[in-house]
């Protein structure tokens, strides 16, 4: 039998006109690999417990409570609930003991190194919760150590637990057992103060009831026994704002969340002391203490978020940009917790990423050098695609083999922060949040970008490839050619169906978005269980012609003559990127670091050579370039 030989990975990438080194590793990315299979297998310990098992399960439902979902699907909503809080009780128990010392037997349980995954996977949430929380402090040294400890995940998830790391856990979390499924059958109850100003009485209530009205349920809205107030999660949340808007502080706690981060400056403290200053212009009023400021904001806005976000649009309806930015702050407190993003949300639609990585080879160990290609194809692709946001404004959207080098690089924290700043010139973030609907636009875009910059294609998963229309697409045929990367070249051809697969647009937004675990929309779950099954229809289609041939062109070639009715899920799959201060989605365009002198030259260049090509097309193509235009236009900063 012939040896396979070891494919070399490229040592260097080139990105805006700057070259790095790699940043991720093929070793990276199986230890990331392994990880994302062990969060299944986690998944799949919950759904197999019974029902009779369940009768001893404290903190998990064994009854459906809320119309519209499974009772596996309660059940796992709940226990990622449960791992929220656990991971919130071990951010308060990290020192800086902890940073100096972290090795393998600091690592947290599964289930809270789960959450921390998906906290991390929200870049601009994360850094900027790592400055403004004293909870989360310790987290921002601690990601680069996660990351290059990645590595040696497949070894550590195979071994068993050591006594020495269960130790380490319960000297910090002493009241929550290391084992997760342990934890949520003897865990019972949840304690947190009285959300009403004045009152200093703590609330004791079950996690679970039997009445769907636990603390991790749909119908929680206890009263509390000394002041006979009633509260939801909502008033919570309300009362997290108001808090933070009265806080008066010397260091970054003072700040609201969502109102630090922007384009080129990850902790903008100038921006975070103005757009304070206006919230509480408009919802607060100076009073003699800063209990009679909160009970102020809580009582005008009726206890209710809904009612604050309509005061913030009366004052700011003639200033969409600045209303667009407050409605940002205010959205960061939909969910109760401290943290500036809903993690249990968060984990909810990561999840579904999870599950599609396990549902390739990939998260097996590679055995053969054959099967680290395509990681390495992986890796190559996603620092193209960091090139291309260098060099273009635009809505980008990655394919999954690009997201999973994404998601890698970002749990090295900060480290990810100064790799953007130095080589795209910008921080890029990632939001899983944005509505399904505009990715389609997005991926189009995309791979007319990828083709025109790299003259080779974007996709292999037999999803068609638009043709470039635009006008400053048919100026660059005509000016110049483009030019394919070797490591692109070398990899250009995926050699197996799993590695097609992989280049699918990146659909975990298809996954509802919860502040409260049961509000999702009906519409958004009908959806995607409509994708899902035109993707099992359409993959059916693509499979006879692929099984028609032998070789990998003419599979591909064939895969990509099908053509689609309507959106094909493929479109409609998760993260894009926006380059703009974040200011509540993913539609904004990226700036390039500078405009050419050559614009307006070639504008009517191009506008002749369309003319001459059709004069009926002028109308349309011409919006182009008066889009490319108005989109250079920098995003709108408080002064």
């Amino acid at each position: 039998m012939e040896t396979e030989e070891a494919i070399i990975p490229p040592e260097s990438y080139t990105i805006g006109r700057k070259e790095t080194s790699p940043f991720v590793t093929v070793p990276q990315v199986k230890g990331h690999l392994a990880l994302l299979h062990e969060f299944v297998g986690l998944h799949t310990r919950v759904d197999l417990l019974t029902r009779d098992e369940l009768e001893h399960y404290n903190s998990l439902p064994n009854v459906i409570d809320t119309p519209g979902y499974t009772h596996m699907q309660q059940r796992w909503i709940c226990f990622v609930q449960l791992a929220v809080e656990r991971f919130e009780a071990w951010c308060l128990s990290l020192t800086q003991d902890d940073v100096n010392n972290f090795d393998e037997d600091s690592l947290p349980p599964t289930d809270v190194i789960m959450v921390w995954h998906s906290y991390m996977l929200n870049p601009g949430n994360y850094l900027e919760d790592c400055l403004r929380l004293p909870m989360c402090k310790y987290l921002r040294p601690l990601s680069p150590m996660f990351s290059k400890m990645l590595p040696k995940f497949p070894e550590i998830l195979n071994q068993p637990i050591s006594s020495s790391r269960m130790n380490k856990w319960a000297g910090r979390c002493g009241a929550w057992p290391f084992d997760p499924l342990t934890s949520a059958k003897e865990v019972q109850f949840k304690t947190f103060p009285c959300p009403q100003a004045g009152c200093s009485n703590i609330i004791t209530i079950d996690y679970v009831r039997l009445d769907g009205t636990g603390f991790l349920q749909h119908g929680f809205c206890p009263r509390c026994p000394s002041c006979h107030t009633s509260f939801n999660r909502n008033i919570l949340s309300l009362r997290r704002l108001a808090d933070d808007l009265c806080r008066v502080t010397s260091d970054d706690s003072q700040y609201l969340a969502g109102s630090l981060v922007t384009l080129w400056n990850t902790c903008d403290r100038a921006r975070g002391e103005r757009i304070k200053t206006m919230l509480k212009g408009v919802i607060s009023q100076q009073r003699r203490t800063q209990t009679a400021d909160i009970e102020y904001i809580l009582m005008n806005a009726t206890w209710n978020l809904r009612i604050l976000s309509g005061w913030i649009a009366l004052s700011f309806k003639s200033e969409p940009g600045v209303l667009k930015m407050l409605n940002h702050v205010v959205g960061s407190y939909k969910c109760h917790k401290p943290f500036s993003t809903d993690l249990s949300a968060a984990v909810l639609r990561q999840y579904d990423f999870a599950r599609k990585m396990d549902s390739l080879p990939w998260t097996s160990s590679a055995q053969t050098p054959e099967d680290e290609r395509p990681l390495i194809h992986a890796i190559a692709r996603y620092h193209s695609f960091l090139d291309l946001m260098s060099s273009r404004m635009g809505f980008h959207v990655p394919t999954l083999d690009i997201d999973l080098a994404w998601h890698t690089h970002q749990l090295s924290g900060v480290q990810y922060e100064r790799d953007c700043l130095e080589y795209v010139g910008k921080f890029v973030n990632h939001d899983d949040k944005v509505d399904t609907l505009q990715l389609s636009d997005g991926f189009d875009d995309t791979c007319k970008a990828w083709q025109h910059r790299y003259g080779i294609r974007y996709a292999y998963c037999g999803c068609p490839i638009p043709n470039a229309k635009s006008l400053g697409q048919r100026l660059s045929r005509v000016l110049n050619k483009p030019s394919t990367p070797s490591h692109l070249t070398d990899y250009a051809l995926p050699i197996n169906e799993a590695s097609s697969d992989c280049t699918h647009p990146s659909v975990h937004s298809v996954v509802a978005p919860v502040s409260s675990p049961f509000g999702a929309d009906s519409k958004v779950i009908r959806l995607g269980s409509d994708l899902q099954k035109r993707n099992i229809a359409e993959r059916k289609e693509v499979q006879k012609f692929m099984d028609a041939s032998s070789t990998p062109e003419i599979m591909m070639a064939r895969a990509s003559s099908v053509k689609y009715s309507g959106r094909h899920l493929s479109y409609l799959q998760e993260v894009p990127m926006y380059f703009e201060t974040p200011v509540g989605g993913c539609h904004s365009f990226s700036h390039p670091r500078k405009v050419s002198a050559f614009l307006f030259p070639t504008l009517w260049i191009g506008l002749a050579l369309t003319l001459l090509n059709s004069p009926f097309q002028l109308i349309a193509i011409a919006q182009s370039p008066w889009e490319a235009l108005t989109a250079r236009v920098p995003p709108l900063q408080l002064r």
